[in-house]
């Protein structure tokens, strides 16, 4: 569905804009191959698939008005055909969510920021749970350390008032922390 929804874009906002036919949910990719001698694109809909080559059967380069629009435009054409009612948009499954993002990193972020984006929810807990297990982690390695300094402390050497000095400050700096 991640996927559909990025190919929808190309329909929608990028280079398959040509193929874009009013009341139907498209989702697409263009393509050429070197020197302009292949011109082609694929489609998407919930119902049908249509892909579509414009070329020679020996290669040679195709006009520039071919290349850009041909078989984005003979796509077009089916996919009216296909569906002169229009069509529904692809079902989006329960595991994929919409999250609002952070401008800057495209994170999800909690808060309205403006702007959305579609996350896989498996892939979401996952990496929530690998960040809870990694805080656990980190927590009992500093339960630990300090552990081993308090216990250290017992062991602290006392033969003066330097050494009580010192051993305040110990103790102190594990208060802290």
């Amino acid at each position: 569905y991640l996927m559909l929804d990025v190919m929808k874009g190309v329909i929608n906002e990028g280079t398959g804009y040509l193929a874009r036919t009013p009341g139907v949910v498209l989702a697409g990719k263009t393509g050429t191959t070197n020197e302009d001698k292949d011109s082609w694109f694929c489609g998407v809909t919930r119902d049908y698939s249509v892909a579509t080559w414009v070329g020679y059967d020996t290669p040679k380069p195709l006009q520039r008005s071919v290349v850009h629009s041909s078989a984005m435009l003979i796509s077009k054409d089916i996919v009216q055909i296909l569906h002169p009612n229009g069509s529904k948009d692809f079902e989006r499954p329960t595991t994929v969510v919409e999250n609002y993002i952070d401008w800057n990193s495209g994170e999800p972020v909690s808060y309205n920021s403006g702007i959305k984006d579609l996350f896989s929810k498996i892939v979401q807990d996952e990496v929530e749970k690998e960040e809870q297990e990694s805080k656990a982690e980190k927590e009992k390695e500093v339960i630990e350390k300090t552990k081993s300094d308090i216990s250290d402390l017992k062991d602290f050497p006392i033969y003066d008032l330097e050494d009580l000095k010192n051993l305040d400050i110990e103790y102190n700096r594990l208060k802290i922390a």
